[in-house]
């Protein structure tokens, strides 16, 4: 037999959690009466289109009312066969799914400190706190996080203390958090109405939850590899360019050509290649600038260390 769960999770997580009683009566017998008494599920008004129930409901129309002479109310809808048809009040009922109810049931079975409270509207919920291996939680409720208008509800999620969240039965993507993935349990797999009560399956709850920590333990761990990785990169590419700069224009004004300072510094250890030769040439203002500048460099040593080597004759 189907837990009568099973229907409810599709309407915590639609728009508007409302069932009309034409989808109710398809449910197995007693279920809808099980969900009402477990307050998950409650009467939401009157419906204001239905099909029509005398010609095989191949129109759909607004049910209006009709005050009778004794009182009370029938209702009928118009009916391009029969003119009008009538539609039990039965029939215009609507229910819905009792989100409230849900918070409270979840922070009962539980056993959550704290009182439920509304985060984001009717759609993020904190139930209270849990706490496991001297690690305390906040445990959410959150539906609706695969429609398009979820991303403004995450800070709501992502701005609580070390939170697990729990949805009726559809999770967002991992790139939805744009960070650690949280716990997330699927009410649907872990959830089961008990003597007329909410229960959780703790063990495969708990088995998730450790799972998914260890998952982003084992993303952390990589993402440091990376990062050290990346950082030894970025040094041996800049010790790189220091030899570059330093190293490769010294070379050439030694050996006087690319080619030869290509072997020279194999020669002495250093791998390099022509084309990063006359680039740290060329950044230096060219092969002629650089010999000039060398041979200027060496005039100028030459004349000051004459001057300083004659000695200075005295006057008279």
């Amino acid at each position: 037999m189907i837990d009568p769960l099973q229907h409810l999770w599709p309407a915590v997580e639609a728009v508007s959690p409302v069932f009309a009683r034409a989808a109710v009566v398809r449910w197995p017998a007693g279920a809808k009466d099980q969900l009402v008494a477990a307050n998950l599920l409650k009467p939401q008004g009157s419906a204001t289109r239905i099909r029509c129930p005398e010609c095989g409901q191949t129109h759909v129309a607004k049910p209006v009312p009709r005050k009778q002479p004794d009182g009370s109310v029938r209702f009928y809808i118009p009916c391009p066969q029969h003119l009008r048809a009538e539609v039990k009040e039965r029939d215009i009922q609507q229910w819905a799914a009792n989100i409230e109810g849900l918070v409270h049931a979840l922070a009962g079975t539980m056993a959550l400190n704290g009182k439920p409270k509304a985060l984001a509207g009717d759609r993020v919920w904190r139930c209270g706190r849990w706490t496991e291996q001297d690690v305390m939680r906040d445990v959410l409720f959150a539906r609706g996080l695969r429609r398009k208008d979820a991303l403004q509800f995450r800070r709501a999620i992502t701005g609580a203390h070390t939170p697990i969240v729990l949805v009726g039965h559809e999770a967002p993507d991992d790139d939805f958090w744009q960070g650690s993935v949280p716990p997330i349990l699927r009410l649907s797999e872990v959830a089961t109405l008990a003597d007329g009560n909410l229960a959780i399956d703790g063990a495969q709850a708990l088995g998730l939850i450790r799972a998914t920590e260890v998952q982003n333990a084992s993303a952390k761990k990589r993402e440091g590899q990376k990062q050290r990785e990346s950082v030894r990169r970025v040094l041996k590419q800049e010790i790189k360019s220091l030899v570059t700069e330093d190293n490769l224009v010294a070379a050439y004004k030694k050996y006087g050509s690319y080619n030869k300072a290509v072997d020279g510094l194999a020669a002495e250890g250093v791998g390099t290649n022509r084309s990063a030769i006359e680039r740290a040439v060329k950044k230096q203002g060219g092969a002629k600038a650089v010999m000039r500048r060398d041979d200027s460099e060496s005039v100028v040593r030459t004349v000051s260390s004459r001057r300083r080597d004659t000695p200075i004759k005295k006057r008279d």
